[in-house]
């Protein structure tokens, strides 16, 4: 995709700043190999929101926080059966009976009401641009190749 990068990113470093915030954490803390819940849930939930919304790849993903991919599917996988068990027995149950800690609460809220759609419209605008500029250049390479073919000679 046209500026993949740069819209990626921001959108990635959009979540993951929006949910520092939430769950006060500090610049250096997340990318710490620690277990602590609280970093766990924070890592947990950004790497989700970035593969669903954003749509990074697993390692792309686990470069943001200094993981490999193994680590970003385990995660992705158990938001994704948190999110299905929650709703199986209803959010406000789930939410609590289930989590434990203020931080995990924290992190489930934003994680159930966040909303990626600024950036859905401009990822599809830079995909109907990056269309239009495939489209010309299918165009030109037609004009080379018939310029090539009838071997235009002036006199």
């Amino acid at each position: 995709m046209i500026y993949e990068g740069v819209v990626n990113s921001r959108s990635a470093e959009l979540i993951i700043q929006r949910l520092k915030t939430i769950l006060m954490i500090t610049e250096e803390e997340p990318y710490m190999t620690s277990r602590v819940e609280k970093y766990r849930v924070f890592r947990h939930t950004a790497m989700f929101l970035i593969k669903r919304n954003v749509g990074l790849s697993f390692a792309q993903i686990g470069r943001l926080f200094h993981k490999d991919h193994a680590t970003v599917i385990h995660a992705y996988r158990s938001v994704k059966n948190q999110l299905s068990f929650a709703e199986k027995l209803g959010i406000d149950k789930y939410r609590t009976n289930a989590l434990t800690t203020e931080e995990s609460r924290a992190a489930f809220d934003f994680l159930i009401s966040y909303d990626d759609r600024p950036y859905s419209g401009l990822l599809s605008d830079l995909d109907s641009v990056e269309n239009q500029i495939r489209e010309l250049y299918v165009m030109r390479r037609r004009i080379k190749n018939k310029i090539n073919e009838t071997q235009i000679y002036f006199q």
